[in-house]
């Protein structure tokens, strides 16, 4: 532990390292769910087909975004995942393309975005032909995860059938086996409204900025702790430690299916 003066003021700094806890969830990934591994939690994705993920800059959300696409590309191969990525700033998950699971890569603009959408909305709708025919009421087939970092940028663009899209995939896609993932630090009324947050019931709440954020993520204004993350579905609330993932974890799981 170190200690340190800080200058001009009278107060200690104290530096002490985080503890660490080990996770063991080696026995969901192991089976053959579907899971989101966000930390000592575990996302059953078929009960809770769709995840949002919010908070403050710094407060871990990148490493948290990445902790989830980690645990896809741990239990499943090319016949039972695959993935299409948004990315507006180009920064997170461009290093993904490349990989068999992505079906194209990495969307960096509104239109390249659209024709994301626009193929999963007509996967979606053939989906739905084929369980009306086998009389099924969900699908089996492969899942397809739409991870989009930065929400913001869709939802507070003019691009109105590229947001219509999204709310549909929302409203509809659970049952047809095709999952949302969306990140965004800007938690507001304007990017995450009701509709978004009525078909989104996985919240994973990082730090935030304003009590206002946590009303608009979780419904009350409990604050959570840096680098900790509220899991919160339609039947539960857990605080958890967002998960340490580095750069090079990511690259050697890249490597492996690459």
């Amino acid at each position: 532990m170190k200690k340190k003066i800080l200058p001009y003021e009278s107060l200690l700094a104290i530096n002490s390292p985080m503890k660490q806890a080990i996770v063991n969830n080696r026995s969901k990934l192991e089976s053959e769910g579907l899971y989101l591994i966000p930390g000592n939690a575990c996302i059953d994705m078929l009960k809770v087909p769709h995840v949002l993920v919010a908070g403050a800059t710094g407060s871990g959300k990148s490493t948290l975004l990445h902790s989830l696409i980690y645990s896809v590309l741990c239990c499943h191969g090319t016949d039972t995942a695959r993935l299409a990525m948004v990315d507006s700033k180009q920064i997170e998950l461009t290093m993904y393309d490349g990989l068999p699971h992505c079906i194209c890569p990495c969307a960096t603009d509104e239109k390249q975005a659209a024709r994301i959408t626009a193929y999963l909305i007509d996967l979606m709708e053939k989906r739905y032909t084929d369980m009306h025919k086998k009389h099924m009421k969900t699908c089996t087939d492969c899942a397809y995860f739409l991870i989009i970092d930065e929400l913001a940028d869709i939802m507070l663009s003019g691009n109105k059938s590229l947001k219509t899209d999204i709310l549909r995939l929302a409203q509809k896609a659970r049952a047809a086996n095709i999952h949302l993932i969306l990140a965004t630090q800007r938690i507001n009324r304007q990017v995450i409204n009701p509709l978004v947050s009525a078909n989104i019931p996985g919240k994973l709440c990082l730090n935030c900025s304003r009590k206002t954020d946590y009303i608009v993520m979780l419904d009350h204004s409990a604050e959570v702790p840096l680098y900790s993350c509220m899991v919160k579905t339609s039947e539960s609330e857990q605080l958890v430690k967002v998960p340490f993932l580095t750069e090079q974890d990511i690259q050697t799981m890249i490597r492996y299916w690459q």
